[in-house]
């Protein structure tokens, strides 16, 4: 019966879990994201594995879905912010998009895992981030 009782107990943790996971990542409330590989790539040269600091992103990332904005600090302590131009939910992603010094950016936050898929483009270079979200 305790062995019974022990796992009603944790399939209602799990669903219970899974329900506000779920609630977390659909965009009705702000997000922590930390990018946890990056790439970086030039045209004609392809693309190298890197870090966070020396393509001078922030380590941590907060999405204010209200404020539509994405910001955070910088390894030398400027905060950075940007205003997320186009927001969207389809197939189970969050797409947010928008632009900034000639340069533009998409991302993609899945409302069931929290994984994050984040681009940037230039003038013949990009950045591929992955990474992770959560509630703060």
């Amino acid at each position: 019966m305790k062995r019974i009782l022990s796992v009603c107990f944790a399939l209602f943790l799990l669903l219970s879990f899974r329900t506000v996971a779920v609630a977390a990542f659909d965009g009705s409330s702000p997000l922590l994201c930390v990018p946890i590989e990056v790439m970086d790539c030039e045209a004609y040269e392809g693309c190298i594995e890197t870090t966070v600091e020396d393509v001078n992103i922030p380590q941590f990332i907060r999405v204010d879905f209200d404020k539509k904005t994405a910001s955070g600090t910088l390894a030398d302590g400027t905060l950075r912010t940007v205003g997320i131009e186009r927001m969207e939910r389809e197939n189970g992603m969050i797409v947010l998009q928008g632009g900034q010094e000639g340069r533009g950016w998409s991302a993609t936050i899945g409302e069931d895992t929290g994984k994050m898929t984040l681009t940037a483009s230039g003038d013949r270079f990009g950045f591929i981030i992955f990474g992770a979200c959560t509630s703060p």
